[in-house]
């Protein structure tokens, strides 16, 4: 066969050009520490990496969500903390009137304060975050949800935003401040207790307990009585009686339908008690049933009676509200709990990720500078034949 001198010249060309593109190829590797810098070096593994990239974008995008929900969060835990605390001081100055030992001027200081206090649960309800976004509006962010009124009106949503955090994995963003501020269970929670206002006895009613569950009749009853020393038990639901012409010892346990109260003082003929199932009341109008009771100037034993009444209630109300945020403060820590297992999640998600980069694109530098100075040693040989094959002429024989 016959080779003419073009055909030499193009492979050796092409042969020599092959060994430039393998030289710049491992010294590329050699300079970045990667075997893939561009996809034609390995059209797979480029594939794989793309992806890879991508699952580490969403990783970052995730963190970045649990610092914001983290921020958020944090602030609301704080916010629920400041309310609890000014709870507690409405509290104290419960039963500091409900002492007995309050003159018109210990009056007036309370009065003073509690308008402070209402002050500062209401800029609590309407706080905001970092981004000026009210933290309980749910997901009405850029509106106010509270405005002092009586009774309060939540302007708020009752749907919350939620961010993702991992993968499968999402949190809500804080809770709307018709859960946190309105949706608290009066009286002892299952059940609430009152006297009628035309009572002109001293006897006042506890907030009492449920002594069956099973037997609970989640029904109105009316403890009516038919002189000072008997009783009967209505049910004024159902217009029946259930009990009637019962002894009355003040203080002694009455029990009903799974109910359990106490009645203490001297009851006038005539005077009733209502017993009635829980309803959710807000913390603002708890205060103000304080401020109210506060207004008053008792001067009969019945309107002492009243009054008493009035301020149990209020602390009965107070304890139901302080467990209430109590449980609300706990669910916002067990949100962070869960960000801080997503991020440890994330975390080790990220280590097998950059394993699994690095397994499929760095490059093995030992054998890269082997093939490299296998390839210039090529490149110098075919350079070396290929100046001796060009210099061949006839001329050099004659």
């Amino acid at each position: 066969m016959r080779i003419s001198s073009n055909q030499i010249t193009s492979r050796a060309s092409a042969e020599m050009m092959q060994r430039q593109v393998d030289i710049a190829k491992y010294q590329e590797q050699i300079t970045t520490g990667k075997r893939v810098n561009d996809p034609s070096d390995d059209p797979a593994a480029a594939g794989q990496l793309l992806g890879l990239e991508e699952a580490t974008s969403r990783l970052e995008q995730f963190n970045r969500n649990s610092i914001a929900a983290e921020s958020r969060l944090g602030l609301e835990e704080t916010a629920i903390a400041s309310a609890s605390e000014t709870l507690m001081r409405i509290r104290e100055l419960a039963l500091s009137a409900n002492s007995g030992a309050v003159d018109d001027v210990a009056r007036s200081a309370i009065e003073a304060e509690l308008v402070q206090l209402s002050d500062e649960l209401y800029n609590t309800a309407n706080i905001r975050d970092a981004n000026g976004d009210f933290l309980f509006s749910g997901s009405n962010v850029s509106t106010k949800p509270f405005h002092r009124q009586v009774p309060v009106n939540y302007a708020g949503s009752d749907e919350n935003n939620h961010l993702s955090i991992g993968l499968g994995r999402q949190i809500q963003l804080g809770d709307s401040g018709a859960d946190v501020f309105q949706r608290v269970r009066n009286g002892n929670g299952t059940f609430q207790t009152s006297m009628a206002s035309a009572n002109t006895g001293n006897a006042i009613v506890s907030a009492g307990s449920v002594t069956d569950l099973s037997n609970y009749s989640n029904s109105q009853f009316e403890i009516t009585f038919t002189s000072p020393t008997t009783f009967d038990i209505n049910d004024t639901d159902t217009g029946t009686v259930l009990q009637s012409g019962l002894n009355y010892q003040s203080g002694e346990a009455i029990e009903f339908e799974g109910h359990s109260i106490n009645i203490t003082g001297e009851p006038d003929t005539g005077d009733a008690f209502v017993i009635r199932p829980s309803e959710n009341q807000d913390i603002f109008s708890m205060v103000n049933d304080f401020t109210l009771a506060m207004q008053n100037s008792p001067v009969t034993s019945a309107e002492k009676a009243n009054q008493q009444q009035s301020f149990n209630s209020v602390l009965v109300n107070l304890d139901q509200a302080l467990s209430h945020l109590s449980t609300k403060r706990s669910a916002v820590g067990a949100r962070l709990n869960t960000i801080d297992s997503a991020r440890n999640e994330n975390e080790a998600v990220n280590i097998q990720l950059n394993q699994t980069v690095s397994d499929l694109e760095n490059a093995d530098l030992t054998d890269s500078v082997i093939q490299l100075q296998n390839n210039i040693n090529s490149l110098e040989a075919l350079q070396q034949s290929y100046a001796r094959v060009e210099n061949m002429s006839l001329f050099n024989f004659i």
